[in-house]
């Protein structure tokens, strides 16, 4: 297991058609244990509501757990489709998520830098094609 280091982490999400990225810069950790890396950070609701969040990376994988006054789990892997319940505070969404791709990039500046393609049905409807992208940069190098 390595030394948990203090990483400035962004995270970037577009839904096709919709005109805006979602984008969320924080201070966080990174950790890699094996072929595994994790990030942790918190991430703050409008209404002030605090939510522990946990990415966890592999070579052909990424699961991201968000726990707080609601709990979510997605499961991103190329090639098999993902079933799951987002809480949200206007209720429950069963949502599908059929990943793409997944892809790494080797830059010398990141300890992390992957991004990921996939389509989102959400109640059993096709709600959109997504990307989204990871990025981790240790704080003080």
């Amino acid at each position: 297991m390595s030394v948990k280091k203090n990483v400035l982490i962004k995270i970037k999400g577009l839904r096709a058609g919709e005109g805006e990225d979602m984008e969320l810069i924080v201070n966080g950790t990174c950790m890699k244990g094996g072929e595994k890396i994790y990030l942790s950070y918190e991430e703050t609701d409008p209404d002030g509501s605090v939510y522990k969040c946990r990415i966890k990376l592999g070579p052909t994988e990424m699961v991201y757990t968000k726990t707080g006054l609601f709990t979510t789990e997605l499961y991103y892997c190329v090639g098999e489709p993902y079933e799951s319940v987002i809480s949200t505070p206007y209720g429950r969404l069963d949502a599908e998520i059929v990943t793409e791709s997944l892809e790494y990039y080797d830059t010398p500046d990141t300890l992390v830098d992957m991004r990921l393609e996939y389509t989102l049905s959400i109640n059993g409807e096709w709600a959109s094609d997504c990307s989204l992208s990871v990025v981790a940069e240790e704080i003080g190098a």
